[in-house]
C-alpha cells in the first residue's frame, strides 16, 4: 500500500497544495498521455488556471496520483482525480475522493464531477462515496455531491452542467 506524507502549502487565499509542489503537479500533468488526459478529463490549463485544492500521492518520492478541486466554467467546483495505471486497485482513488469531500465541506454547497463512461471504476468510486448521477451523454457521466441542502442555484448549476435532466 502506498502511504502519503501530508503537509499543507498555501498558494494563495483560494488554493492549497496538499503533499505536492506546484512543479510536481505541472510535471505530472505534462507527462499524461493524450489517452490519459481524455480518459481522466484532466487538462493542464483547465486544472492549473482554476485550481482550488489538490492532493498528491507519492511512492518512492514519485508522484503517482493526483486529486483535487478546480473551479471550472467560472463558478462551479469540479473534482478531478487520477492514479497512474500501475498503482490502481489499491484504494488510492478512495483517498483522493475522500480528501476532496473533506476539503469541500464548509467551503461549497456542491461538488460536480464529470467522468468518462469508459472509466467504470471512477464512476463506481464516485457513486460509492455519495456522488449522485445527474445525467449523461454518449461519452460522459455527470455527477454531483450535495454538501447540505441544495438551494435553487445549486440545482440550476446541476441542470445547466448536465445534458440529461433525470434528477430534477
Amino acid at each position: 500500500m502506498v502511504k502519503s506524507i501530508i503537509y499543507v502549502r498555501s498558494l494563495n487565499d483560494l488554493s492549497q497544495l496538499d503533499n505536492v509542489t506546484l512543479e510536481e503537479l505541472k510535471d505530472f500533468i505534462n507527462l499524461l498521455t493524450d489517452k490519459e488526459t481524455k480518459f481522466y478529463n484532466i487538462y493542464k490549463d483547465k486544472v492549473l488556471n482554476s485550481l482550488i485544492y489538490v492532493k498528491g500521492l507519492k511512492y518512492d518520492g514519485k508522484l503517482i496520483g493526483i486529486g483535487g478541486i478546480a473551479k471550472w466554467y467560472c463558478i462551479l467546483p469540479h473534482v478531478f482525480y487520477m492514479i497512474k495505471d500501475e498503482y490502481q486497485g489499491q484504494g488510492l482513488g478512495r483517498i483522493l475522493v475522500e480528501s476532496n469531500i473533506k476539503y469541500a465541506e464548509g467551503n461549497f454547497k456542491i461538488l460536480l464531477n464529470v467522468v468518462d463512461k469508459a472509466n467504470i471504476r471512477a464512476v463506481k468510486l464516485s457513486v460509492n462515496h455519495g456522488f449522485k448521477v445527474a445525467g449523461f451523454d454518449k461519452l460522459k457521466i455527470y455527477c454531483y455531491y450535495p454538501l447540505g441542502e441544495l438551494d435553487w442555484f445549486a440545482k440550476l448549476a446541476i441542470k445547466v452542467r448536465t445534458v440529461c435532466y433525470r434528477q430534477f
